[in-house]
């Protein structure tokens, strides 16, 4: 998958490892900023409405 004799594809893929493990520890964190922000949403529409 990876030619290790190319320095270039070898920095790839560890930058692909690195940044898949930060967002895989971020998910959580992700997660309930979206929620809050659903939250937000959620509440100024209805507000609108009223």
């Amino acid at each position: 998958m990876v030619n290790l004799r190319d320095p270039k594809s070898v920095v790839k893929a560890i930058a692909l490892g690195l940044f898949l493990i930060v967002i895989l520890v971020n998910s959580p964190w992700l997660y309930q900023q979206g929620k809050n922000f659903g939250a937000e949403l959620y509440r100024a529409t209805q507000g609108s409405r009223k």
